[in-house]
């Protein structure tokens, strides 16, 4: 009896420290200028995928478990629905472009996991959002076949 109860209370004891407790991610984009985007990833030189996003459209990846050491890509959330790209496109309405590359310095930069998407937690779920704005279409360039 002795070890029943000692088998019970190890057993509180891992539960309440969040033991089992599965974590998730979930990646959004979310398109705050006032252009419709699409984002085109590429691979190798290759067009890997493609999202479209409307104005005032958010875009979520599917969930990732991250609870024991999931692969969560330094790319953020092109590991789940683009792949992991060596370079991405942003192409606002068809008439400008912006460019990423994995080895691009850029402060704001959609490759770049550290410090450009808001972070929201819950109990089991973080949820990573990173926001176009006017800005990024303003530091866009203008497809040069315009």
């Amino acid at each position: 009896m002795k070890y029943l109860v000692v088998i019970w209370a190890i057993s509180v004891l891992l539960i309440s420290c969040g033991i089992g407790k599965k974590e998730i991610e979930v990646y959004h984009i979310t398109n705050k200028s006032s252009y419709p985007l699409t984002i085109k990833s590429f691979l190798d030189g290759d067009l890997d995928n493609r999202i479209n996003i409307p104005v005032e459209g958010i875009w979520e990846s599917q969930e990732l478990d991250v609870t024991n050491g999931g692969k969560r890509s330094g790319n953020g959330i092109f590991i789940l629905d683009l792949g992991e790209p060596d370079s991405v496109l942003v192409v606002f309405d068809e008439s400008k472009i912006l460019t990423y590359n994995s080895r691009a310095t850029q402060p704001r930069h959609l490759l770049n996991f550290s410090g450009n998407y808001e972070i929201t937690t819950s109990e089991n779920k973080t949820i990573f959002t990173y926001i176009f704005t006017n800005m990024d279409y303003d530091n866009a360039e203008l497809i040069s076949n315009q």
